[in-house]
């Protein structure tokens, strides 16, 4: 090779090689049971910013109530969380993910809102991403919604509810 070459070569490894660490942090699964559930989620944030060009806000209303969720639930509410986001990074090129974890009437509401290109649902098959938040919402007696429109950017809406399963309820 050329030496021009070369060092595209030696950059575009460097750049895989960030890539593949990047992912692999993420598969890492977090703390569970150590750090409170609040601060995952701030940490998934700021793992995930740290390679996206993409400012992301996350706002959690109730943090007691979010934190006292049972860890077994609390993970698949973090992995859909964090599907949401990948999706968006992935599709839509949003320069803003908005996060907001809110509780109503006994429910854990999320909401992952992205400003990106958005999609046309009727034309969009259920690939893993999405068939995978849509289990683990129905596996916590859940309801997932998604509402997009091209140009417009997506909602992820996910509602669970909380009144039975609590830690304290489980001791």
């Amino acid at each position: 090779p050329q030496p021009g070459q070369l060092n595209e070569l030696i950059q575009a490894v460097d750049k895989s090689c960030r890539e593949v660490r990047a992912i692999s942090h993420q598969l890492l699964p977090p703390a569970f049971g150590e750090e409170n559930f609040d601060t995952i989620l701030q940490q998934l944030v700021c793992g995930l910013q740290l390679n996206q060009d993409c400012q992301i806000s996350l706002d959690i209303s109730d943090r007691s109530i979010l934190n006292d969720i049972q860890t077994d639930r609390q993970v698949e509410i973090f992995r859909i969380t964090q599907e949401a986001v990948h999706n968006a990074f992935k599709h839509a090129a949003p320069s803003h993910i908005s996060i907001m974890f809110s509780v109503f009437e006994k429910e854990l509401s999320v909401l992952i809102e992205d400003n990106g290109k958005g999609f046309c649902l009727e034309n969009t098959g259920d690939g893993i991403g999405l068939r995978n938040m849509k289990d683990r919402a129905k596996h916590l007696s859940g309801r997932l919604s998604i509402d997009s429109h091209p140009e417009r950017g997506t909602v992820v809406h996910v509602e669970v509810p909380l009144a039975k399963h609590h830690q304290s309820t489980n001791s």
